[in-house]
């Protein structure tokens, strides 16, 4: 009697993807199923981690391709987050098990703080934080770095025969920065606005984005005054700013946005 085996889907995100997601729900822990589950016929590997940059979500990608023959898997997802967030590989005596440590850039009422799960030793972390936080990357490096994350992952899955897709979850930048800080609220929105145009200057004229495929990139150009769109936008379209959300305090997407994500997904596989 023959057996068959399903191909696997390989898929790679942050905490809008991770399956243990909803028993981190804030303020009380929630059961259902993330977007990718909801892929049904095919053995679906989620290596998706929360608070996860894209140089660990990519790391993580490939990693888990590498474990399997490359006919046995049908498909690789990947849903990259914000680009602000930056992976670092460290000594991971000081921190968890994981040699990655992922700086999210948040906004407090006078600076910027980096800001990440909280680790075994404090003192140290505080003390690593604190030294790095004056050689953050500028934004047309960080789109550049990220630009070319996207063309390995292309590069990598048409090497090994893989069908794939990619998608931008998150927008790629916080909406604002330190120096925009209480700022008059028109003022505020012209250097966003301003920063958002240099930004979708920059990525029109970076060689990277005219070599990505753009059959396989869901929302290509990404940016919205270029004709593009993350899933974040789309969820906001559908279902405004805050039903789509888990709830008022946690603006991870509900069981209802999962399956909206799920279906713009599946729409766009060849299967």
């Amino acid at each position: 009697m023959l057996k068959f085996t399903k191909k696997k889907i390989i898929v790679g995100g942050c905490s809008f993807t991770d399956y243990a997601m909803p028993e981190k729900a804030q303020p009380n822990p929630m059961s259902f199923k993330m977007w990718p589950a909801y892929i049904e016929g095919y053995n679906v590997i989620n290596t998706a981690r929360c608070g996860s940059g894209n140089r660990k979500i990519l790391s993580n990608v490939i990693e888990e391709v590498l474990k399997h023959d490359a006919k046995d898997i049908a498909y690789v997802i990947v849903a990259w987050t914000e680009w602000t967030r930056q992976d670092i590989l460290t000594d991971n005596s000081h921190f968890t098990d994981s040699p990655w440590r992922t700086v999210i850039p948040k906004i407090d009422d006078e600076k910027d703080k980096l800001v990440k799960d909280i680790p075994h030793n404090e003192t140290f972390v505080n003390e690593w934080y604190k030294s790095i936080q004056s050689k953050f990357p500028k934004d047309k490096d960080i789109q550049n770095d990220t630009l070319q994350m996207m063309y390995l992952l292309q590069c990598f899955c048409k090497e090994q025969g893989i069908n794939f897709l990619q998608f931008q979850m998150l927008p790629p930048y916080n909406k604002f920065r330190k120096e925009d800080q209480s700022l008059d609220e028109d003022i505020s929105f012209k250097i966003e606005f301003s920063k958002r145009k240099q930004r979708e200057l920059d990525f029109m004229k970076n060689p990277i984005s005219l070599l990505l495929d753009e059959s396989k990139f869901l929302g290509f150009p990404i940016w919205r005054g270029l004709g593009g769109y993350s899933m974040y936008q789309l969820l906001v379209m559908k279902y405004g700013h805050m039903d789509y959300r888990i709830n008022g305090i946690d603006a991870h997407p509900n069981e209802d946005a999962q399956r909206f994500i799920a279906e713009v997904v599946r729409k766009n596989l060849d299967l």
